[in-house]
């Protein structure tokens, strides 16, 4: 089988890797569309100093840590839509055919294994992969599988917007207009009352220094000039201020 892997800092195509097996309460899918997510990008460059974060922050909160080998191949593809193809034993899932999307999350009689980076749990840069049963998630009404794979960072956006608790008649300002900042106004854009404010650019060539609307979203967007002064949000701004621009300052 097919498979992208981490190797050495960067990505290299392999054709041996061996087919997985669905357990009980798994089911084997074709990966139908993978997103290269901002932390697959993180982990590439920077994967031993993100472990060794991962290990600090699991220290100090009781869980367990991030068990990667950098020096052997790292499967990842965590943002991806797949296409049912065989279930585990004394398995009920969904028939062959049915594509799915799923939380990042793989169960197995030996715990709970996340699907971002891992030596031996496949992801979605694999021709193939197992996913949990309970976990599944048809896509419904035709929708394309590309924008399917989109599920997992919308979710992250709509979590955000969720444990904010805005209110209508409240200013949201969104800081970075990337993938996650998009997808926190298109959360925050399902109530029409809420003010959207987003200070970033959605791309690189766009001018600086410019004020506007974004004509997918409607959002006010600031293109920030190259120096940023110190912000301060002033009252009308203070409601939901949420930082996706990826700069760990912030």
């Amino acid at each position: 089988m097919r498979a992208s892997v981490l190797r050495e800092g960067r990505m290299v195509y392999r054709d041996d890797v061996p087919d997985p097996v669905p357990g009980p309460g798994q089911v084997l899918v074709a990966v139908r569309s993978c997103g290269i997510c901002g932390t697959d990008l993180h982990f590439a460059a920077h994967g031993d100093e993100m472990l060794a974060l991962s290990d600090q922050l699991a220290g100090s909160m009781g869980a367990g840590v991030m068990k990667v080998d950098l020096n052997n191949d790292v499967f990842m593809g965590h943002e991806f839509s797949a296409e049912v193809l065989e279930a585990g034993p004394d398995t009920d899932t969904h028939p062959p055919g049915t594509l799915v999307a799923s939380i990042p999350v793989l169960l197995s009689s030996g715990g709970v294994e996340p699907i971002l980076c891992s030596n031996s749990t496949l992801g979605g840069f694999a021709e193939r992969m197992l996913l949990s049963a309970p976990l599944l998630l048809p896509i419904p009404n035709g929708l394309d599988p590309k924008h399917a794979a989109l599920a997992e960072p919308m979710a992250v956006g709509l979590h955000a917007v969720n444990k904010s608790n805005i209110q209508r008649g409240e200013t949201a300002l969104v800081l970075g207009c990337g993938p996650i900042g998009i997808a926190i106004i298109a959360a925050l854009q399902a109530d029409d009352k809420i003010e959207i404010r987003g200070f970033g650019s959605f791309r690189t060539r766009q001018r600086r220094g410019r004020t506007g609307r974004n004509p997918k979203t409607g959002a006010k967007v600031e293109v920030p000039p190259k120096k940023i002064p110190f912000f301060k949000p002033s009252k009308e701004l203070k409601d939901f201020v949420n930082t996706a621009d990826g700069v760990p300052a912030a």
